[in-house]
């Protein structure tokens, strides 16, 4: 292993977070599309999660680029059970694989906690978003 734990943790955020945004932003256009009679207690709610994660992608990146960390995506490597990527660390490269499954799971746990972040740090302004 030519990874520390640091780096390790920055790899799970780098491609954990970004499936977290997608459904996020897919569970918002259901929302939108829904017959709920009231929409914005959730689409507020999702809308602030969603930008909490953002600022934690973009705080990943930094990090990664300020350690010279890549990390991509090896479709080829990747079936319906595992999904498999690449880094570089420190000119070493390495593979990890990830059970589809345990991506889902982990994605739904951080899930709640952009959500609980964002009922817990926002305020309602009272402002109506249209």
């Amino acid at each position: 292993m030519n990874h520390t734990d640091e780096d390790a943790e920055l790899f799970d955020s780098f491609i954990l977070i970004p499936y977290v945004i997608k459904n996020f932003e897919r569970d918002m256009k259901i929302i939108e599309n829904s017959p709920f009679k009231l929409k914005h207690p959730y689409t507020y709610l999702i809308d602030e999660a969603i930008l909490l994660a953002r600022a934690d992608l973009r705080d990943v990146k930094k990090k990664m680029h300020t350690k010279g960390l890549k990390m991509w995506h090896e479709p080829r490597n990747s079936d319906d059970m595992f999904t498999e990527f690449v880094y570089k660390c420190r000119g070493y490269e390495g593979r990890m694989r990830y059970m589809n499954a345990n991506i889902k799971k982990r994605v739904g746990e951080i899930m709640l906690s952009y959500l609980s972040q964002a009922k817990s740090n926002k305020i309602y302004d009272g402002k109506l978003k249209v």
